[in-house]
């Protein structure tokens, strides 16, 4: 877990420090964040999905990735509320089945996705072109595990996240948007068994302004 948190941080930090460069490089100081100019955004953003590495979750499955579409609205320059949905997909590990009939070991791929519906609360730092932000929500996963000798079984729960990044306003109503979300207890019952389905998500998009 400490070694996927390290990995993210990296990303996310390469990500911070080029797109930072490039925002005061071509508009430096043109179009600052001015209360009651814009009233919330729409963003569009690709996920870069670090799954947990607990026996309980999702132990020896790969990096996955998704797509994720989020709706803030701000209230004055250091508060907003967002709403989020994501998809997780690609994300699979390789097991081992015993067929008992046979008396043979067979390999076989199972494949996770997630569906989840996020709720934040966020607190917002307006400095001129850029705009941090940071904060606490609540998410609702539904995923599901499929493969060829199990089948598809799906299972729902809700979490917490803790989200961090970073808006890179530019010319005209829009900017780049970076993230990176920690999540906290993302537990879903699948048949009565608990599992872990939570993960590192960094992220990448385009935030538009209205």
């Amino acid at each position: 877990m400490r070694k996927e948190m390290g990995k993210a941080g990296v990303i996310a930090g390469g990500l911070v420090l080029v797109l930072c460069g490039a925002a005061f490089a071509q508009y430096p100081y043109q179009y600052p964040y001015s209360a009651g100019v814009h009233s919330g955004s729409v963003g569009v953003k690709l996920i870069g999905f670090l799954p947990n590495s607990d026996s309980d979750g999702l132990k020896d499955f790969s990096t996955g990735i998704g797509i994720g579409v989020d709706s803030r609205y701000d209230f004055g320059d250091y508060f907003a509320l967002g709403v989020e949905l994501d998809y997780i997909g690609v994300s699979s590990a390789n097991e081992v089945y015993y067929d008992q009939a046979t008396n043979a070991y067979y390999s076989y791929t199972e494949d996770f996705g997630s569906l989840a519906l996020k709720l934040d609360a966020l607190g917002t730092i307006p400095l001129n072109n850029i705009i941090p932000f940071f904060g606490l929500g609540l998410v609702y996963n539904n995923s599901t595990f499929n493969d060829t000798y199990y089948g598809s079984t799906s299972g729902v729960g809700i979490g917490l996240e803790l989200v961090g990044g970073a808006d890179f306003l530019m010319a005209g109503n829009g900017g780049i948007t970076v993230e990176i979300s920690v999540p906290i207890n993302q537990y879903s019952d699948f048949n009565g068994v608990s599992v872990n389905v939570g993960g590192i998500e960094v992220m990448a998009g385009y935030r538009f302004l209205f």
